[in-house]
C-alpha cells in the first residue's frame, strides 16, 4: 500500500514539474513586423534604398548608382501600386518628383556626374521625407 502512495506522490510530482515548465517555456512575442509586401513595408524599402544611394555618391560609385537608381524606381512604382485610389491621389506629386528624380538619377549614375547625382539623390531624401509624412498623416493611429 505505501508502494502505491509513493508512486501516486511521485506521478503527481512529475505532472506538476511538467506542468510548470511548459508554463516557463512559452515562446515570447517578438517586435511586430511589418508586412514587406504593404505599402508600409514598401516605404522602409526605399528609405533603405535612399541611404544606400546616399552612401554610393559619398563612394562616387556610379554603377552602383545607376543600376540602383533604376532600381528605386521600380521600388517606388511597386509602392504606388499598393496605395488605394485615395492614397494614390493625395500622395500624386510627391510620388511624381520621385519618379522624375529617379530617371534623373540613372542619368547622372551613368554619365559619371557627382555633382549632379549628390544633388538628386539629396533631393529623393527630402521628397522621400515629405511623402513619408504625409503617407502617416492619412493612416489612422494605431
Amino acid at each position: 500500500m505505501t508502494m502505491r502512495v509513493d508512486l501516486l506522490i511521485v506521478a503527481g510530482l512529475v505532472l506538476a514539474v511538467c506542468g510548470l515548465c511548459t508554463l516557463g517555456c512559452k515562446k515570447a512575442k517578438g517586435p511586430e513586423t511589418t508586412d514587406p509586401h504593404s505599402a508600409e513595408g514598401i516605404m522602409v524599402a526605399l528609405q533603405d534604398q535612399a541611404k544606400r544611394l546616399n552612401d554610393a555618391v559619398e563612394r562616387k560609385d556610379f554603377k552602383y548608382i545607376h543600376d540602383y537608381g533604376y532600381y528605386f524606381g521600380a521600388v517606388l512604382r511597386a509602392y504606388n501600386l499598393k496605395l488605394d485610389d485615395g492614397e494614390r491621389q493625395r500622395l500624386q506629386e510627391p510620388l511624381t518628383e520621385l519618379e522624375t528624380l529617379a530617371k534623373q538619377l540613372d542619368s547622372a549614375g551613368g554619365g559619371r556626374h557627382a555633382e549632379a547625382a549628390e544633388a538628386i539623390v539629396k533631393g529623393i531624401q527630402v521628397v522621400l521625407q515629405d511623402l513619408e509624412k504625409q503617407f502617416k498623416q492619412g493612416k489612422p493611429s494605431r
